[in-house]
C-alpha cells in the first residue's frame, strides 16, 4: 500500500511494509507511529529550514530586482 508519510516507521520508498493497515474515516493510518526526534534535533532542522527559505527569498529579490534580468540595460 502507498504512504506519503515519511515520518511513520513503516514507511519506506513510499510504501508501508504492514500487511494489513487500518484506517478512520478521514484514511488516516491507525498504525502510524512516528519516528522519535529530539527537540534539539527538530529545533536544528526548523532552523536549517527557515535559513533556507529566507536565503531563496533574498536571492530571487536579487534576481527580479536585477535589470538585466528583464532585458534591461539600465
Amino acid at each position: 500500500m502507498r504512504c506519503q508519510n515519511k515520518f511513520c516507521v513503516y514507511q519506506n520508498d513510499g510504501k508501508c511494509f504492514l500487511s494489513e493497515v487500518p484506517h478512520d474515516e478521514n484514511g488516516n493510518c491507525l498504525r502510524c507511529i512516528y519516528v522519535k526526534i529530539s527537540d534539539e534535533a527538530l529545533e536544528k532542522l526548523k532552523k536549517d529550514t527557515v535559513d533556507d527559505l529566507e536565503y531563496f527569498a533574498r536571492e530571487k529579490v536579487k534576481k527580479h530586482a536585477n535589470p538585466a534580468y528583464f532585458g534591461r540595460k539600465d
